[in-house]
């Protein structure tokens, strides 16, 4: 019994630590840093831009590199803060995969996308339509779930040993 409880604080330290690495991560702190509000968007799809502690007032060109490109998306223009919001469109040619964002000027910030895209599939009326696309989990959601997963199992095996532990006749 003292192992299963012991389990049990276990698995309950460990979401509760996958949970804190999976929540939203917030730049408030002064970190330079910039950000991308869709995370899964389609070839030219517009997408937001947040650059957050850069150097103040200063130019910042929009670079999308990944799957052998390079894509200048625009230049913008940092705030006193050093922080700015801004909208671009992906290029239309872009290849599903994941694909590094950088907010480059006097200091530099990068993140990550993964670009999606649908297949054309034919309707019955004989027009191409798109099929949707397929639903990319982030990593950090991925290790989540194969953890609570993991979890699950480990307390099903050990309630599954206990169980048949007390059903075990008892000798005299």
């Amino acid at each position: 019994m003292k192992r299963l409880h012991t389990l049990f604080a276990s698995s309950v330290a460990l979401l509760t630590l996958q949970l804190a690495l999976l929540g939203e991560s917030s730049l408030a702190d002064g970190t330079t840093g910039v950000s991308v509000q869709q995370l899964t968007p389609k070839p030219g799809q517009e997408i937001t831009v947040k650059g957050d502690s850069l150097v103040a007032n200063s130019q910042i060109e929009v670079i999308l590199t990944g799957n052998g490109i390079r894509a200048d998306l625009g230049n913008v223009r940092a705030d006193a803060n050093g922080d700015f919001v801004t909208q671009f469109q992906l290029p239309d040619n872009l290849e599903p995969g994941t694909y590094q964002l950088q907010a480059a000027g006097v200091e530099s910030a990068t993140t990550q996308l993964t670009v999606v895209g649908g297949s054309m599939v034919a309707s019955s009326a004989g027009e191409m339509e798109q099929a949707p696309a397929l639903r990319h989990r982030p990593l950090g959601q991925k290790i989540g779930l194969v953890a609570v997963f993991t979890v699950l199992a480990g307390l099903g095996i050990a309630f599954a040993q206990w169980r048949r532990r007390g059903a075990e006749p008892v000798s005299q």
